[in-house]
Protein backbone atom coordinates (compact mmCIF):
# COMPACT_ATOMS: atom_id res chain seq x y z
CA UNK A 1 0.00 0.00 0.00
CA UNK A 2 1.33 3.43 -0.97
CA UNK A 3 0.15 5.02 2.28
CA UNK A 4 -2.16 4.20 5.21
CA UNK A 5 -4.87 6.34 6.76
CA UNK A 6 -3.08 6.56 10.11
CA UNK A 7 -0.06 8.07 8.33
CA UNK A 8 -2.16 11.05 7.21
CA UNK A 9 -3.97 13.99 8.72
CA UNK A 10 -6.38 15.94 6.52
CA UNK A 11 -8.12 19.18 7.43
CA UNK A 12 -10.15 21.61 5.34
CA UNK A 13 -9.01 25.23 5.35
CA UNK A 14 -11.20 27.74 3.50
CA UNK A 15 -11.10 26.67 -0.17
CA UNK A 16 -8.06 24.44 0.31
CA UNK A 17 -7.20 21.27 2.21
CA UNK A 18 -4.13 20.66 4.36
CA UNK A 19 -2.63 17.17 4.14
CA UNK A 20 0.02 16.26 6.73
CA UNK A 21 2.32 13.30 6.09
CA UNK A 22 3.52 11.57 9.25
CA UNK A 23 6.63 9.99 7.72
CA UNK A 24 8.18 13.26 6.55
CA UNK A 25 6.47 15.44 9.17
CA UNK A 26 5.50 17.73 6.30
CA UNK A 27 2.26 19.23 5.05
CA UNK A 28 1.02 20.43 1.71
CA UNK A 29 -1.91 22.57 0.59
CA UNK A 30 -3.96 20.85 -2.11
CA UNK A 31 -7.35 21.16 -3.75
CA UNK A 32 -10.13 19.46 -1.74
CA UNK A 33 -10.63 16.97 -4.58
CA UNK A 34 -7.05 15.75 -4.34
CA UNK A 35 -7.31 15.58 -0.53
CA UNK A 36 -10.39 13.36 -0.82
CA UNK A 37 -8.55 11.15 -3.29
CA UNK A 38 -5.53 10.88 -0.96
CA UNK A 39 -7.89 9.93 1.86
CA UNK A 40 -9.33 7.07 -0.21
CA UNK A 41 -5.88 5.91 -1.26
CA UNK A 42 -5.10 5.68 2.46
CA UNK A 43 -8.14 3.46 2.92
CA UNK A 44 -6.70 0.97 0.44
CA UNK A 45 -8.97 1.43 -2.60
CA UNK A 46 -7.49 -0.01 -5.79
CA UNK A 47 -6.84 2.02 -8.95
CA UNK A 48 -10.12 1.07 -10.62
CA UNK A 49 -12.17 2.00 -7.57
CA UNK A 50 -10.32 5.31 -7.28
CA UNK A 51 -10.90 6.15 -10.94
CA UNK A 52 -14.57 5.19 -10.68
CA UNK A 53 -14.92 7.37 -7.57
CA UNK A 54 -13.30 10.32 -9.32
CA UNK A 55 -15.59 9.99 -12.32
CA UNK A 56 -18.71 9.76 -10.17
CA UNK A 57 -17.96 12.28 -7.41
CA UNK A 58 -15.65 14.76 -9.10
CA UNK A 59 -17.45 14.64 -12.44
CA UNK A 60 -14.23 13.90 -14.31
CA UNK A 61 -13.75 11.91 -17.47
CA UNK A 62 -11.87 8.64 -17.29
CA UNK A 63 -8.81 10.30 -18.81
CA UNK A 64 -8.96 13.17 -16.31
CA UNK A 65 -9.44 10.74 -13.43
CA UNK A 66 -6.40 8.73 -14.49
CA UNK A 67 -4.32 11.92 -14.77
CA UNK A 68 -5.44 13.07 -11.31
CA UNK A 69 -4.65 9.68 -9.81
CA UNK A 70 -1.19 9.70 -11.39
CA UNK A 71 -0.47 13.19 -10.04
CA UNK A 72 -1.71 12.17 -6.59
CA UNK A 73 0.46 9.05 -6.52
CA UNK A 74 3.46 11.20 -7.48
CA UNK A 75 2.71 13.67 -4.67
CA UNK A 76 2.40 10.90 -2.08
CA UNK A 77 5.63 9.25 -3.24
CA UNK A 78 7.50 12.54 -2.83
CA UNK A 79 6.15 13.37 0.63
CA UNK A 80 5.62 10.00 2.28
CA UNK A 81 9.34 9.48 2.86
CA UNK A 82 10.99 9.07 6.24
CA UNK A 83 14.22 11.00 6.72
CA UNK A 84 17.09 8.46 6.88
CA UNK A 85 18.89 8.06 10.19
CA UNK A 86 22.60 8.71 9.93
CA UNK A 87 24.40 6.03 11.91
CA UNK A 88 27.99 6.65 10.83
CA UNK A 89 28.21 9.83 12.92
CA UNK A 90 27.94 7.83 16.13
CA UNK A 91 31.19 6.06 15.26
CA UNK A 92 33.28 9.23 15.65
CA UNK A 93 32.53 9.71 19.35
CA UNK A 94 35.72 7.90 20.41
CA UNK A 95 37.94 9.06 17.54
CA UNK A 96 40.67 11.61 18.07
CA UNK A 97 39.85 14.82 16.26
CA UNK A 98 42.22 17.63 15.26
CA UNK A 99 40.60 21.04 15.32
CA UNK A 100 41.85 23.98 13.28
CA UNK A 101 39.73 26.62 14.99
CA UNK A 102 39.22 26.74 18.77
CA UNK A 103 37.40 29.48 20.66
CA UNK A 104 36.39 30.12 24.25
CA UNK A 105 33.11 31.91 24.99
CA UNK A 106 32.39 33.33 28.45
CA UNK A 107 28.83 33.97 29.65
CA UNK A 108 28.92 35.30 33.19
CA UNK A 109 31.12 32.81 35.04
CA UNK A 110 30.36 30.00 32.56
CA UNK A 111 32.96 29.18 29.90
CA UNK A 112 32.35 27.16 26.74
CA UNK A 113 35.18 25.71 24.68
CA UNK A 114 34.10 25.48 21.03
CA UNK A 115 36.29 23.37 18.74
CA UNK A 116 35.76 23.42 14.97
CA UNK A 117 37.35 21.11 12.43
CA UNK A 118 37.76 23.96 9.96
CA UNK A 119 37.37 27.71 9.72
CA UNK A 120 34.47 27.18 7.32
CA UNK A 121 32.58 25.24 10.00
CA UNK A 122 33.47 27.86 12.60
CA UNK A 123 31.90 30.51 10.38
CA UNK A 124 28.52 28.80 10.88
CA UNK A 125 28.65 29.50 14.63
CA UNK A 126 31.44 31.89 15.65
CA UNK A 127 30.09 35.23 14.30
CA UNK A 128 27.04 34.89 16.56
CA UNK A 129 29.18 34.43 19.68
CA UNK A 130 32.27 36.43 18.76
CA UNK A 131 31.46 39.17 21.30
CA UNK A 132 31.72 36.54 24.07
CA UNK A 133 35.23 35.44 23.06
CA UNK A 134 37.97 35.28 25.70
CA UNK A 135 41.53 33.98 25.82
CA UNK A 136 42.18 30.28 26.52
CA UNK A 137 40.94 29.49 30.01
CA UNK A 138 39.55 26.57 32.07
CA UNK A 139 36.10 25.69 30.74
CA UNK A 140 32.83 24.18 31.97
CA UNK A 141 31.76 22.39 28.79
CA UNK A 142 33.13 21.61 25.34
CA UNK A 143 31.31 21.73 22.01
CA UNK A 144 32.94 20.04 18.99
CA UNK A 145 31.88 20.57 15.38
CA UNK A 146 33.18 18.42 12.54
CA UNK A 147 32.23 17.04 9.15
CA UNK A 148 32.03 13.38 8.17
CA UNK A 149 30.46 11.81 5.09
CA UNK A 150 28.97 15.20 4.17
CA UNK A 151 27.25 15.34 7.56
CA UNK A 152 27.68 18.07 10.16
CA UNK A 153 28.46 16.49 13.53
CA UNK A 154 27.87 18.19 16.89
CA UNK A 155 29.34 16.72 20.07
CA UNK A 156 28.87 18.09 23.58
CA UNK A 157 31.35 16.83 26.16
CA UNK A 158 32.38 14.04 23.75
CA UNK A 159 28.82 12.81 23.15
CA UNK A 160 27.24 13.07 19.70
CA UNK A 161 24.00 15.02 20.05
CA UNK A 162 23.08 15.27 16.38
CA UNK A 163 23.97 15.06 12.70
CA UNK A 164 22.73 17.22 9.85
CA UNK A 165 23.07 17.37 6.08
CA UNK A 166 24.71 20.47 4.62
CA UNK A 167 21.33 21.86 3.59
CA UNK A 168 20.14 21.68 7.21
CA UNK A 169 22.51 24.30 8.59
CA UNK A 170 19.73 26.24 10.34
CA UNK A 171 18.70 23.13 12.29
CA UNK A 172 22.33 22.54 13.31
CA UNK A 173 22.72 26.16 14.43
CA UNK A 174 19.50 25.96 16.42
CA UNK A 175 20.64 22.77 18.15
CA UNK A 176 23.99 24.35 19.01
CA UNK A 177 22.22 27.28 20.68
CA UNK A 178 19.75 25.00 22.45
CA UNK A 179 22.56 22.81 23.83
CA UNK A 180 24.38 25.91 25.00
CA UNK A 181 21.30 27.08 26.91
CA UNK A 182 20.77 23.67 28.53
CA UNK A 183 24.41 23.56 29.62
CA UNK A 184 24.33 27.14 30.89
CA UNK A 185 21.23 26.64 33.04
CA UNK A 186 21.75 22.97 33.89
CA UNK A 187 18.31 21.98 32.60
CA UNK A 188 17.30 19.31 30.09
CA UNK A 189 15.95 20.38 26.71
CA UNK A 190 12.57 18.84 27.58
CA UNK A 191 12.18 21.33 30.44
CA UNK A 192 12.12 24.32 28.09
CA UNK A 193 9.20 25.79 26.20
CA UNK A 194 10.01 26.97 22.68
CA UNK A 195 8.50 29.73 20.60
CA UNK A 196 8.31 28.73 16.94
CA UNK A 197 9.01 31.03 14.02
CA UNK A 198 5.52 30.55 12.71
CA UNK A 199 2.05 31.92 12.14
CA UNK A 200 -0.88 30.55 14.14
CA UNK A 201 -4.51 31.22 13.28
CA UNK A 202 -7.91 30.18 14.58
CA UNK A 203 -11.51 30.10 13.43
CA UNK A 204 -12.68 30.22 17.05
CA UNK A 205 -12.93 26.44 17.40
CA UNK A 206 -9.81 25.02 15.80
CA UNK A 207 -6.28 26.34 15.36
CA UNK A 208 -3.58 25.78 12.77
CA UNK A 209 0.15 26.51 13.07
CA UNK A 210 2.16 27.23 9.92
CA UNK A 211 5.88 26.55 10.31
CA UNK A 212 8.69 26.91 7.81
CA UNK A 213 11.82 28.74 6.75
CA UNK A 214 11.83 32.51 6.33
CA UNK A 215 10.43 33.61 3.00
CA UNK A 216 8.19 30.58 2.49
CA UNK A 217 4.99 32.61 2.77
CA UNK A 218 3.75 32.04 6.33
CA UNK A 219 2.92 35.69 6.95
CA UNK A 220 1.38 36.10 3.50
CA UNK A 221 -0.84 33.07 4.01
CA UNK A 222 -1.80 34.32 7.47
CA UNK A 223 -2.76 37.72 6.04
CA UNK A 224 -4.92 36.12 3.35
CA UNK A 225 -6.70 33.92 5.89
CA UNK A 226 -7.25 36.84 8.26
CA UNK A 227 -8.97 38.65 5.40
CA UNK A 228 -11.32 35.66 5.20
CA UNK A 229 -12.27 35.82 8.87
CA UNK A 230 -9.57 33.87 10.68
CA UNK A 231 -8.09 35.32 13.87
CA UNK A 232 -4.35 35.64 14.44
CA UNK A 233 -3.06 33.84 17.54
CA UNK A 234 0.65 34.52 17.08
Amino acid sequence: MLIKSNDLLIRNLAQQSVVWFKAANAYVLVAPQMAKLIERIGKGLDDKALIDWSQKNLKLSKHQSEALLKATFKLIAELNVTKPVIKSALQIADKHQDYAFIKYYKIGHFVVKASFESEALAFLIHPKFDHLSVAETPFNTEFEVSLQNEQLILKVDNLVVGTWAKNEVEYFQGKFSMCLITQLYGKAESEWMGVFHASALSDGKNSVLFMGDSGNGKSTLAALLMAKGFGLLA
